[in-house]
């Protein structure tokens, strides 16, 4: 966590804001539609749904629909900027299901087998975050058949990488969203 926070501490809050607008440039929803890339994800209404890495909040809204009125959904970011951006969203679009936290990903402090689902968009891969220990935290929160949806944007994911410790397998994979479940 330490070495994580050095690294963020680095990226100033001037510099990580004009990161956060490019995030939500509004010629990105040409090439990365957050509509399909949710809708591809197999989130079902009512679940409770953890959103990784929520950065601007660019899928917040989306996935608030598709949770409905019934869901939950807790978006996490290390970031306290990003954190500012997406809680300036829920509040706008009055997403009343949703809540932003400050938290690390790799350990989010959160309560054991709490959530249906994580969804893990543009999060991977990056030098920031350890695979292994998200992984292993996001086995840790999941409830039992729990999901993981990925969608690294115009990189590959590595399957092998989430699989090789027999704690996720692939079970759906449909435009560039990777579902893995729970073992």
């Amino acid at each position: 966590m330490k070495k994580l926070q050095l690294k963020i501490d680095k990226i100033n809050a001037p510099v990580f804001r004009k990161f956060l607008k490019i995030l939500d440039h509004p010629g990105r929803n040409i090439i990365n539609s957050p509509v399909a890339i949710v809708e591809h994800s197999g989130i079902k209404p009512g679940s409770s749904v953890i959103e990784i890495g929520c950065g601007s909040g660019y899928f917040t809204k989306e996935i608030s629909k598709q949770v409905g009125p019934d869901g939950s959904i807790i978006s996490i970011d290390i970031h306290p900027e990003a954190i500012a951006s997406t809680t300036q969203k829920i509040y706008e679009n009055a997403l009343v299901n949703t809540t932003a936290l400050t938290a690390n990903a790799e350990d989010t402090k959160l309560p054991d087998s709490c959530f249906d689902m994580a969804l893990i968009y543009g999060v991977l891969p990056t030098p920031f975050i350890s695979t292994e220990q998200l992984l292993n935290e996001m086995h840790r929160i999941l409830k039992n058949k729990g999901k993981i949806a990925f969608w690294c944007g115009p990189f590959k994911l590595n399957i092998a990488s989430i699989e090789k410790n027999n704690i996720f397998k692939l079970v759906q994979t449909e435009n560039s969203v990777y579902i893995f479940e729970k073992v």
